[in-house]
């Protein structure tokens, strides 16, 4: 499946927060970011993220958390989100093909919202 986030989500101000992070850490979280915007459609958890981007889950849960004022797991889903609702705006496909292509399972999540 080739799908790329719109435009409005391709330009990531959150490289910007990773100055203040050691060269190699900031390479290794630039990475996780890229994971999380260009793949979102794999759904992977930000678990496996971290694990792409060499770095160990819990250090990357704590950091993220610390760099971005919210947990990885929730940037994610806001991400995931974001796109999904941009895909319902502008699309005419259904919302489970939508839900997919944003990297949810399936479209249950969104009964909650």
């Amino acid at each position: 499946m080739s799908h790329s986030p719109a435009s409005p989500y391709v330009l990531v101000p959150e490289y910007a927060l990773l100055e203040s992070l050691p060269k190699h850490q900031q390479q290794r979280f630039a990475k996780a970011i890229d994971i999380m915007h260009y793949q979102l459609y794999d759904s992977l958890t930000w678990e496996q993220i971290a694990e792409k981007a060499a770095i160990s889950p819990f250090h990357f849960h704590r950091q993220f958390t610390e760099i971005f004022h919210e947990t990885p797991g929730r940037y994610l889903s806001r991400l995931r989100l974001q796109i999904a609702v941009d895909g319902l705006v502008d699309s005419s496909k259904s919302v489970t093909q939508i839900a997919h292509e944003a990297g949810f399972s399936s479209s249950q999540p969104w009964r909650k919202l």
